[in-house]
């Protein structure tokens, strides 16, 4: 008699597969058993056991002529009873393999959708929870990052500095104006602009940087990997020369990073820079004649 199957707690669909296809081949040898997922268009093999050229995992078995029918071979059923795989063995064995008790097969059938509907919802689980963390972590209006996103990116590069002896720079960017778009055009227009923004500084920047909406008008750009000041410079006039396309605004400042503080100081330091550039761009504009029947520019801030 071969050893009954024995699952750990918690036991993964792919593990319960594999316990039960080895103790039907240890009951009857010879036989090839198979355990699979419906996919559409037949079966994927997910475990196999038996004498000869058995399937491996992941191959696919068409709907007929793949698979035996009758006693040897059992549906596996969510609750609803849709059909979500299969147990059986090879339409080349059934001829020449003893009889196998349907009540045993069922009931191992049974077993496996348990665990497989189990699976399924522990996946969706997971994929729900996914979904909740981004968006918890994302920027609505742009998609962007948001603030805690940010945070836990510059958490995860300190550690990754710390353990390395890495470095890299921040850029702080604020939209200028922005307050006179709100004003003048309306909320809606100065999402738009928002958007705009958040999209023109993304195409500006390389795969290796991140870049977040901090709030209101403010965005942050950790540069990723080894830069140079001549790098970072180029960067930046990127971003300058890509705004300026777009017709977006901005006051710009960067930083770079210093063990001394660590990022969130590097970040403080870009941030001072980007307000020292906006009070600069303040002052320009103060000193520009108003045209007739305008507010001063200096107003918006």
């Amino acid at each position: 008699m071969g050893t009954t199957p024995l699952l750990p707690v918690g036991a993964t669909f792919c593990e319960a597969a594999a316990a039960v296809v080895t103790y039907l081949h240890a009951e009857h040898p010879g036989t090839t058993w198979v355990v699979t997922r419906a996919i559409e268009g037949g079966h994927e093999v997910v475990q196999a056991v038996g004498s000869g050229r058995a399937p491996r995992s992941g191959d696919f078995l068409p709907p007929s002529g793949g698979l035996a029918s009758g006693t040897a071979w059992v549906a596996l059923k969510d609750p609803s009873g849709e059909v979500l795989g299969g147990l059986g063995r090879l339409p080349r064995d059934v001829a020449d393999a003893a009889d196998v008790p349907r009540c045993l097969l069922e009931l191992l059938a049974r077993l496996l959708s348990v665990v497989l509907t189990a699976d399924r919802a522990r996946a969706a689980t997971a994929r729900r929870s996914e979904v909740l963390q981004l968006q918890a972590n994302s920027d609505e209006l742009t998609g962007l990052p948001n603030r805690r996103g940010w945070s836990s990116v510059l958490d995860l590069e300190e550690t990754r500095y710390a353990e390395s002896g890495g470095g890299g720079w921040v850029i702080a960017i604020d939209l200028d104006r922005l307050k006179v778009v709100n004003d003048e055009q309306g909320h809606v227009a100065g999402d738009e602009h928002l958007q705009l923004a958040a999209f023109t500084l993304a195409a500006a920047l390389r795969e290796t940087d991140f870049v977040a909406r901090l709030g209101g008008d403010e965005f942050g750009v950790l540069v990723g990997g080894p830069t140079t000041p001549e790098e970072i410079g180029h960067l930046v006039r990127r971003i300058r020369d890509a705004f300026a396309a777009a017709g977006v605004g901005a006051s710009i400042g960067y930083a770079a990073y210093s063990p001394d503080g660590g990022l969130n100081r590097t970040w403080w330091r870009a941030d001072q820079e980007m307000y020292r550039e906006k009070r600069r761009h303040r002052e320009v504009l103060d000193l520009r004649p108003p045209a007739v029947g305008s507010r001063p520019l200096s107003s918006a801030g």
